[in-house]
């Protein structure tokens, strides 16, 4: 059965929920970029970068080989913590 968002956009759930998931990390790496950046006052720190690398490419890696089932849970906790009024630091969606 298609839901009315893939009914609009043709785009799956799993591939929404990854998207996301991506999506959220690379903020993640950015936010780390603007602290790490902002307190030594330069762009030029070579192992900064190799660090804000390995990082995003490793958020990438995992959130491309996780499950739909896992996928799935982690969505249905975050969203069972959302409705008890449960505040939730991070950015994965």
């Amino acid at each position: 059965m298609i839901n009315k968002t893939e009914e609009k956009t043709g785009i799956s759930g799993e591939i929404r929920y990854r998207f996301k998931g991506i999506f959220g990390s690379l903020v993640f790496v950015l936010f780390m970029a603007v602290v790490h950046f902002g307190s030594a006052g330069t762009l030029d720190w070579p192992m900064a970068w190799v660090l804000l690398i390995i990082y995003g490419a490793g958020f990438v890696v995992m959130t491309l080989a996780m499950s739909k089932e896992l996928i799935e849970e982690r969505n249905w906790m975050i969203r069972k913590a959302n409705n008890n009024g449960i505040f939730r630091a991070g950015f994965h969606g």
